[in-house]
């Protein structure tokens, strides 16, 4: 069956107690009379848009003022997403456990601000490639997680993705480390500015973590850059 923009608005119609939604590799998405689509979708807890290249900032404020029951959203390569999307989003789509930015290169640290801001239930956020992302940002996700751990109802951030944020620090992993230690998942491949004294503050601190990765991390020890990824166990032995 051939999907457009009009068996798209027919299925979310017809479909009414619909939770989960998949439109990735969309390229009428953005054509579509946005409003028709999501006015629809009010139960919607899971939505995949990756690799939806045309979505504009429009599209995801036209979701995030009418889905605003999303637990998990896809948004990796909208490539076109600014800051306003994020704003939007984080304030008025609060329960949100699982984002995916993954190369929403417009994005800066407001954003993510935003997002501890408002979003405190989060535990997985993947930022690959967001490359005009500060240590800043890391101090939003540290302060955040400070916060939980002083008694404010919050869930802990298990699952952080940083890969190729190119100007990342050791300042701000190091804030990490010392403020989110159940992490389980902590992703830092191809940050150049990184050196050993992340790794060891990962080690030392995130005690809860199963998988890590320093690969092509060009001033980190080659001992800690051999294997895509390592458990905390592996980088306490060969510190």
């Amino acid at each position: 069956m051939l999907f457009n923009s009009y068996s798209v608005v027919l299925i979310v119609k017809l479909c009414d107690r619909l939770q989960s939604l998949d439109l990735s590799f969309s390229s009428y998405v953005a054509s579509c009379d946005r409003e028709s689509i999501f006015q629809y979708c009010k139960g919607l807890q899971s939505l995949d848009l990756r690799h939806c290249y045309s979505i504009s900032d429009s599209t995801v404020q036209s979701l995030s003022k009418c889905c605003t029951g999303l637990q998990s959203l896809d948004l990796s390569r909208c490539s076109q997403l600014t800051d306003a999307s994020i704003l939007s989003l984080s304030q008025r789509v609060k329960g949100l456990q699982s984002l995916n930015l993954t190369m929403c290169l417009k994005i800066t640290d407001a954003s993510i601000a935003s997002i501890c801001s408002h979003c405190t239930v989060l535990e997985t956020l993947v930022l690959t490639a967001c490359e005009q992302l500060t240590d800043v940002s890391l101090f939003s996700i540290a302060e955040q997680q400070q916060l939980q751990h002083c008694g404010r109802r919050l869930k802990s951030m298990k699952t952080l993705n940083l890969a190729k944020c190119v100007k990342l620090t050791d300042e701000g992993i190091i804030s990490v480390a010392l403020n989110c230690s159940a992490l389980q998942s902590l992703d830092v491949a191809a940050c150049p500015l990184l050196t050993d004294a992340s790794v060891r503050s990962v080690a030392q601190h995130c005690t809860q973590l199963h998988r890590c990765s320093f690969i092509s991390c060009e001033d980190i020890s080659i001992v800690f850059r051999r294997k895509a990824y390592y458990s905390r166990s592996d980088l306490l032995t060969m510190m």
